[in-house]
């Protein structure tokens, strides 16, 4: 889901359900899928923007890796300190110092964390290059507040975007 296009291949999946569970109002849902699918070309478009003119082309996640659809989807190469999503493990010291190297040997920008992350590690390997630590937000959750806030799926991926854009330019 990270993936805008694997986005409009799920929605699209729930309209064909939603149409064949509430026929009668299968327009209305109709609309919604077609100005939903717009806007996921639009933030592929930016997406692909942004990767092509960058600087840089690799990422660094200081944390768990959940969005490896979205790294193979846009031509990033990308390392992390957890080799998914996994809550089970801790990465070891080796890791981290790795991840370091690879920030200040292709200088990188930036580092990645995830949302709920407590960013420690992305904190130890900023410390370390001195680079900035960025929210890639995986759209698996939201907090109670985003929600109030109105936060959406394009939204949190706009955010994504523009945090992309600094790290790799």
């Amino acid at each position: 889901w990270c993936s805008p296009l694997n986005a409009i291949s799920i929605s699209q999946a729930i309209y064909e359900e939603l149409c064949s569970l509430d026929p009668e109002n299968c327009d209305y849902y109709t609309n919604n899928r077609d100005n939903f699918k717009e806007e996921l070309l639009n933030l592929h478009n930016t997406f692909t923007e942004i990767v092509e003119n960058a600087e840089n082309k690799t990422v660094v996640f200081a944390d768990r890796f959940p969005v490896k659809y979205f790294t193979e989807e846009y031509g990033l190469s990308h390392f992390s300190a957890y080799h998914g999503c996994s809550a089970e493990a801790e990465p070891s010291a080796s890791k981290i110092a790795e991840l370091a190297n690879k920030v200040n040997s292709e200088k990188i920008k930036g580092v990645f964390y995830i949302e709920f992350s407590n960013e420690k590690i992305a904190d130890i390997i900023c410390e370390e290059t001195n680079c900035e630590k960025y929210l890639f937000h995986s759209c698996h959750n939201v907090s109670k507040s985003d929600l109030e806030n109105g936060e959406t799926y394009i939204s949190i991926m706009n955010k994504n975007a523009e945090n992309l854009r600094k790290v790799l330019n």
